[in-house]
């Protein structure tokens, strides 16, 4: 099967979404399938090294730049590579694809890895009608709708006029072969520092932007330090990029003691940083998945996550992770942890189990075929 996955715009920064996709197609490709990236990676070109270098032949049909006259005529192109399916991997890409979905001999398959009402909130009611109209289209117009989660496909299903029957949820998959448990070094990766002069390290990973709430990781440090009373030094190590990024930097260098935070922008061996991490918190609500979450249980990395949409799916608390109400429960959560072996042991343990056998890119990747197959009988 020829299968093309349109990325549209690559984040200069990196995105942890981006990377899944490319396991993906390399994942369809060792199953037999000819699988080809199209998009914009000017911005990255690190990232498209490393999806040539994973065997995946790259095009550039250029629909993120093009007119509506010239996109026609790409798809035209596209029509006569003979592409089979169309992965839509973006609120963005199904934007630009709809309008020409009529044209497009190949089946076009949607992935929405993010609620799209909540995507659009901040535009306030135009907002809302934004997200209804983009669902309902998509809805009539592509073949199938994957969601990364049951929090995303209730969510834009509960509405009339939706084909319901056309959405379907698969869970984000993790390479486990990059994400797992290594043995570390004294000297942290990155940010300079030695663990002679912290106990802990607490890790927040993910886009600097408002949604994610990074600056909270503030808010958690002056708590940590009424709750574990002052006795342990931590650091505080923020991993990504993002809008918000400068604006936390100079709010770090007016802090009394600002080497208790670093950050360090987005990484390629993200692997690395996960394992010199004692716990990876989590304060977004209403993420659609949580992608971090599994690539850190992957890594055996307990994590602390307040509770509500996809978060839910990804960790079960106690078990695989803790999952607290609010950032007022996070200090005593993370404290449990940090003070109990036997706990941390085994939710690392049973973390790591549920990334091989609930999150792995295997899993997802038959998932895909799967749908992929439906169409065609």
């Amino acid at each position: 099967m020829k299968i093309l996955i349109h990325i549209a715009k690559v984040r200069a920064y990196g995105s942890g979404y981006q990377i899944m996709l490319a396991n993906l197609g390399a994942e369809l490709s060792r199953a037999g399938h000819e699988v080809l990236i199209e998009g914009d990676f000017e911005p990255n070109p690190q990232f498209r090294e490393s999806l040539r270098a994973a065997g995946l032949r790259i095009v550039q049909f250029g629909f993120a730049q093009s007119s509506l006259w010239r996109c026609l005529r790409l798809v035209h192109q596209m029509n006569r590579e003979g592409i089979e399916v169309v992965l839509s991997s973006g609120l963005g890409c199904d934007a630009r694809l709809a309008p020409l979905r009529p044209f497009i001999k190949a089946k076009v398959v949607s992935v929405f890895q993010e609620n799209p009402y909540t995507a659009y909130a901040e535009r306030g009611l135009r907002g809302r009608l934004i997200a209804e109209i983009h669902v309902r289209g998509v809805s009539l117009l592509f073949d199938r709708i994957i969601c990364i989660s049951d929090y995303v496909r209730f969510s834009v299903t509960r509405g009339p006029f939706v084909a319901r029957k056309k959405f379907v949820t698969i869970r984000n998959g993790v390479d486990s072969r990059d994400f797992q448990p290594r043995r570390i070094t004294n000297k942290l990766p990155y940010w300079g520092e030695t663990r002679e002069h912290y106990r802990y390290v607490i890790g927040l990973v993910g886009r600097i932007s408002s949604e994610k709430r990074p600056d909270l990781i503030f808010t958690l440090a002056k708590m940590m330090d009424k709750e574990m009373k002052g006795e342990v030094n931590i650091l505080y190590v923020l991993v990504g990029d993002g809008a918000l990024r400068p604006q936390l930097e100079d709010r770090i260098r007016l802090l009394t003691n600002p080497s208790r935070f670093q950050l360090v922008g987005s990484k390629n061996q993200m692997t690395d940083v996960f394992n010199h991490l004692d716990i990876l918190v989590h304060f977004r609500r209403d993420e659609g998945f949580g992608l971090v979450l599994a690539e850190a249980m992957a890594c055996k990395i307990p994590v602390v996550s307040v509770k509500g949409g996809g978060i839910d799916e990804v960790i079960t608390t106690g078990i695989t992770g803790l999952l607290v109400d609010s950032l007022k429960e996070m200090p005593g959560a993370i404290r449990k942890i940090l003070t109990d072996r036997r706990l941390r042991k085994s939710i690392s343990d049973t973390a790591r189990l549920a990334a091989l056998n609930e999150f792995s890119v295997q899993r997802q990747t038959a998932e895909y075929q799967k749908v992929f197959e439906s169409l065609f009988r």
